[in-house]
């Protein structure tokens, strides 16, 4: 089963880059420098960062720049953790300590966008666009904030700002290439995701998310193209395998044995995610094995008994090995469920 939708979630451009993680004893029992070392540091666990800047908070030693700056990198800390309510409180604590820095905002406008508070957060990043017009963080979150209130054309022009202030910006490209995606305009969305890989040209996910963009088109042969590519550069993605093995059983008509072998791969290293046993099973179908077939579809309808196109495709497989009452059976039950799932499997080159 091949399902197009976007793959640059909103989400993506507040996540953190993991790196090496230092331990150490409790923050609390620590000098004074060694709270500000694990406060400062991002190379510190999340954990001693905020043990550390609650100790500097604590202290009452701090000024009240430095004061402001501990609780921002506290907020920083439980953003790493995903903890965004405790973020946001911290960084109302820097902003009130001191209004003037546009990263404050900013910050807060992420952490407002990630709880879908999408007006807090572009008022946010609106004042922290006033304090640094040139912020392209900044134009990246108004965007996000835009875009989580469905207003694709204000979150493009915001994104199309972010590049003009950084052309290099990928996170600017990823997400108006989603925003174009979110208006059904590919082939946009393909020139941003040629950019991401022009920068990047190891980037799995960009040649990923180009190809569901080139097969929403039905283009399927550059979204092989694009899948393999994915595949290639991230082999323990699942997903990809799973696309490369669909565009080819279900749009080409080529080589279905490479199909298979992509598939193979998915069900591995998905632990027999249906859908993926359900793309092996229409592999089946093409190759006339239809035992097979009729395997990959059961397990994929007992796993998902709602799922039309399991119960159809193991109707057919029946059919095909002459057990016509269990054929024609799962092929209504298919048909109760989506009364136009035979015209899908007609699109895939399959009738009963």
């Amino acid at each position: 089963m091949k399902t197009v939708g976007l793959v640059r979630v909103f989400s993506a451009l507040f996540a953190l880059a993991s790196g090496p993680v230092l331990g150490a004893p409790s923050a609390l029992a620590q000098s004074v420098d060694q709270q500000r070392a694990y406060c400062e540091k991002d190379e510190y666990q999340a954990d001693l960062r905020i043990g550390g800047c609650t100790a500097l908070i604590q202290s009452g030693t701090l000024s009240t720049a430095d004061l402001a700056d501990a609780f921002h990198r506290r907020g920083l800390a439980y953003r790493a953790l995903k903890n965004w309510a405790k973020a946001v409180a911290d960084y109302d604590q820097a902003i009130k300590l001191n209004p003037q820095d546009p990263y404050f905002f900013n910050n807060r406008c992420a952490a407002h966008n990630m709880q879908d508070e999408y007006k807090l957060g572009m008022a946010d990043c609106n004042e922290a666009i006033r304090l640094d017009p040139k912020m392209t963080l900044a134009f990246v979150g108004r965007g996000v904030s835009y875009g989580g209130q469905r207003d694709y054309p204000h979150a493009i022009a915001d994104y199309t700002q972010a590049i003009t202030l950084d052309p290099q910006s990928q996170i600017a490209y990823s997400q108006r290439a989603g925003a174009y995606e979110s208006q059904n305009d590919y082939v946009h969305a393909i020139g941003d995701y040629d950019q991401l890989i022009r920068l990047n040209p190891n980037d799995a996910a960009s040649y990923y998310s180009r190809g569901e963009a080139y097969y929403a088109l039905r283009d399927y042969a550059h979204a092989m193209a694009d899948y393999d590519q994915a595949a290639k550069l991230a082999p323990d993605n699942a997903s990809y395998h799973n696309s490369a093995c669909w565009v080819r059983a279900a749009n080409l008509n080529s080589d279905y044995d490479r199909a298979r072998t992509e598939c193979d791969a998915a069900i591995r290293l998905s632990n027999n995610d249906p859908s993926y046993l359900d793309s092996r099973g229409l592999v089946g179908l093409k190759q006339g094995r239809f035992q097979e077939a009729w395997n990959d579809y059961d397990a994929a309808a007992r796993g998902d008994p709602t799922y039309a196109g399991y119960k159809f495709g193991r109707g057919v497989a029946a059919l095909r090995l002459g057990k016509a009452a269990d054929g024609q059976a799962d092929i209504a039950a298919a048909t109760a469920l989506k009364a136009d799932i035979a015209k899908t499997f007609v699109g895939y080159g399959v009738t009963p």
